[in-house]
């Protein structure tokens, strides 16, 4: 249902925060060779201003500072940030923490993934449509061509965000400023894995949401836009898809039986 009071209130809750609807906070580490396509395809792409980007740095050894500096010469709203270690979840933090207080809505977007046409647009949408909402994402595709394996791959991945409503980390989650600060931010002691952990958190929270007010449902706090967002094979083409996929299964069952996230990143990384 459409709620056109919502708009306005948007829209003017845009101006508090500042000039920016949005921030894009991306972390990256050794990303020489992916940075520069999706920081000129995310500011190619935006259709209503010139949105900030935060780039945090985990400590790259190849020539990603040296890429990052020449785009900083083109895009004036373009920070690269430094993190004092390559965790994830520190560096989500702290480009969030920047964002909170210039932008009403926070885009989190991995450094080897590229937005679509009007991705702003139709996040500034999707924010003024729902007034319950807690967290978004895009549907995720690949470039082509892709084979037969890869499409299973996407259609399930696909299908586990709409169906099950478990988006993972890759389909670019956006959310409230507000509402980020509300459920304690990032966790910023995760190496990896805080995608995961962001998207229990606001489902714990949606859910209390429910349970205090009938008028509200679980699913209304999270948006599935219908634009996708086409990220990089490349961890797919290096172990093998039913392998790599295998793998990410490991990797969530551990996290939720307790292992370690340390432990999880060894893995990952070995």
């Amino acid at each position: 249902m459409m709620h056109r009071s919502a708009a306005p209130a948007s829209q003017k809750a845009q101006v508090r925060h500042g000039s920016h609807p949005i921030t894009v906070v991306i972390p990256c580490l050794n990303e020489a060779l992916a940075i520069e396509a999706t920081v000129e395809r995310l500011f190619s792409t935006a259709s209503i201003a010139s949105p900030e980007v935060i780039v945090v740095d985990g400590g790259s050894k190849d020539a990603t500072l040296r890429v990052i500096s020449s785009l900083r010469v083109r895009y004036r709203t373009l920070r690269v940030l430094a993190s004092p270690v390559p965790s994830r979840g520190k560096q989500m933090s702290m480009g969030a923490k920047i964002a909170a207080s210039t932008s009403r809505l926070v885009l989190f977007l991995h450094a080897d993934t590229l937005l679509p046409a009007a991705w702003d647009q139709a996040i500034v949408e999707a924010d003024a449509r729902h007034p319950t909402l807690m967290l978004g994402c895009f549907r995720l595709a690949l470039p082509e061509p892709i084979d037969s394996k890869l499409r299973i791959m996407l259609l399930v991945a696909n299908l586990r965000a709409s169906w099950a409503r478990l988006p993972y980390g890759d389909q670019a989650y956006f959310v409230r400023s507000q509402e980020l600060d509300r459920i304690g931010g990032i966790d910023e002691t995760l190496p990896m894995m805080e995608d995961v952990d962001l998207l229990a958190r606001y489902q714990r929270a949606a859910k209390s949401k429910a349970k205090r007010c009938s008028l509200l449902r679980e699913r209304d706090s999270l948006c599935i836009l219908n634009l996708s967002v086409i990220t990089s094979p490349r961890r797919w083409k290096k172990k093998g898809v039913w392998r790599n996929t295998l793998l990410n299964q490991v990797y969530m069952l551990a996290w939720w039986a307790g292992v370690s996230p340390r432990t999880i990143y060894a893995w990952y990384y070995r």
